[in-house]
C-alpha cells in the first residue's frame, strides 16, 4: 500500500463533510511564530505550559496549542483567541460548537492536528526509538494476541519499526474513541500488513477508517476516524498561509 504524500497547503483549505485535514509542524522551524502562538493562548493554556520543567516541552506544547487554535479559527470562522473548548469525561478536548471534530498528537520535534466533520478522529505520532528494553513487555501487556502474533512472526529487526507502526494505530483509535488511552487497548486488533481495525472485542470493527500518517523519517504516525470513508488531506504548516 503506498503512502499519500505531505503537500503544500492551499491558502484558506475547505473542509467538505467526508475531508479529513491532517497537518504536520516541524516545531524547530517553528520558533520564529511563538509570540503569535502565545498571542492567541486562554489563560490557562498559558499556565498549563509554564508547569513544563523543560524549555523544549514548554516550546513543542505552545506550538501544538497555539496552531490548533489559528487553524481551527479557519475553519471555524472565529477569532482564534475566543475559542472554547470542552472536555468528555476522558479529558479529550472537543470544540465548544457543533460539527467539527479535532485531535492532536506531539513527539520529539513534530506536532500533528487532524480535523475533519465526518466523525470523531484520533492521530497519534511517536518517534521511533530503535533502543526500547520495555518493547514485547508492552506488546505483552497492551497488544491483542493477533497484533502479538504478528510481531512475533517478524524478523527481530523488523519488529521494532512494528511495534510502531501498531503502537500508533492502537493509540490513535483510542483517540477517536475518547475513552482514554490505556481503556481496552487489548480488547481491539488492527492490522500490521494494512492500517485497518479488523475487531473490536471479538466482533468485526465497522465504521473505523484508518490510515497512516505520510512518511516523517524516524517517526511513526497514524490517524482514525469514526467514519465508513473519509477523503485525506495531509498538509505542511506554513504560518504564511495561516488565517
Amino acid at each position: 500500500m503506498n503512502r499519500a504524500n505531505w503537500a503544500e497547503s492551499p491558502v484558506k483549505p475547505g473542509l467538505a463533510g467526508h475531508d479529513l485535514h491532517v497537518w504536520l509542524a516541524h516545531v524547530s522551524t517553528l520558533r520564529g511564530a511563538l509570540d503569535r502562538f502565545a498571542a492567541v493562548l486562554a489563560p490557562d493554556e498559558k499556565e498549563r505550559i509554564a508547569r513544563y520543567r523543560f524549555p523544549e516541552h514548554r516550546e513543542r506544547s505552545q506550538v501544538a496549542r497555539g496552531l490548533l487554535r489559528l487553524l481551527l479559527s479557519g475553519y471555524v470562522g472565529e477569532d482564534p483567541a475566543a475559542l472554547s473548548f470542552r472536555y468528555n469525561p476522558h479529558g479529550k478536548p472537543e470544540w465548544a460548537g457543533e460539527g467539527l471534530h479535532f485531535n492532536t498528537s506531539h513527539s520529539g520535534d513534530y506536532v500533528v492536528l487532524a480535523f475533519t466533520r465526518a466523525g470523531p478522529v484520533g492521530v497519534d505520532i511517536e518517534e521511533v526509538r530503535t533502543e526500547m528494553v520495555r518493547r514485547d513487555e508492552i506488546a505483552q501487556r497492551h497488544f491483542a494476541p493477533g497484533e502479538r502474533a504478528q510481531l512475533i512472526a517478524l524478523p527481530e529487526g523488523q519488529r521494532t519499526r512494528a511495534f510502531f507502526d501498531l503502537w500508533t494505530r492502537k493509540e490513535a483509535f483510542v483517540k477517536a474513541r475518547g475513552d482514554g488511552l490505556f481503556s481496552g487497548l487489548d480488547q481491539f486488533e488492527t492490522w500490521l500488513a494494512e492500517p485497518r481495525v479488523l475487531s473490536v472485542r471479538g466482533a468485526p470493527a465497522v465504521n473505523w477508517w484508518m490510515s497512516d500518517l505520510p512518511e516523517v523519517t524516524g517517526y511513526a504516525g497514524a490517524v482514525v476516524v469514526q467514519s465508513p470513508a473519509c477523503v485525506p488531506h495531509f498538509w505542511l504548516s506554513n504560518p504564511a498561509r495561516w488565517p
